[in-house]
């Protein structure tokens, strides 16, 4: 994607939370606050990964989750992006938000901004266009 108004906005397919760790710990390097926006990608594999998804985020700042990208699966009761909102905010002190509206997750993403972050927008799913739709929201703010 690219800087803008001293945001650094970053799209990711990060999807397995070896991915997710890696992104976080490469944006790292430039200390700016790390603020991750994170779409699970189907229910299967956020089932099965919870956990490790609750550890790969430990390096953020700030965390953002919308809700699972089914990618064709149906749902599995009890796995949610809410559950894994939990999970993190016990395994961290970071601020995590979970939120099912891409609409609302890219308002709360707008209000949270600052100069200086790094913002990743990490997932399989239709998550990459909120990076394009922030990058363009933050240009107008110019």
């Amino acid at each position: 994607m690219g800087r803008v108004n001293g945001i650094t906005i970053v799209s990711d397919y990060a999807h397995h939370p070896t991915e997710v760790q890696a992104t976080i710990q490469a944006a790292r390097t430039n200390g700016e606050r790390v603020f991750c926006i994170f779409q699970p990608h189907r229910y299967t594999r956020t089932a099965y990964f919870m956990e490790d998804f609750a550890r790969a985020f430990q390096g953020a700042d700030l965390v953002l989750l919308h809700r699972i990208y089914p990618a064709g699966e149906k749902p599995i009761a009890g796995v949610t992006s809410e559950k894994l909102a939990g999970l993190l905010r016990q395994a961290q002190k970071s601020p995590v938000y979970a939120r099912e509206s891409l609409g609302e997750l890219e308002e709360l993403a707008l209000e949270l901004a600052r100069p200086g972050d790094s913002i990743l927008v990490m997932g399989a799913g239709d998550i990459n266009n909120l990076a394009h739709n922030l990058y363009k929201r933050l240009e107008e703010r110019e």
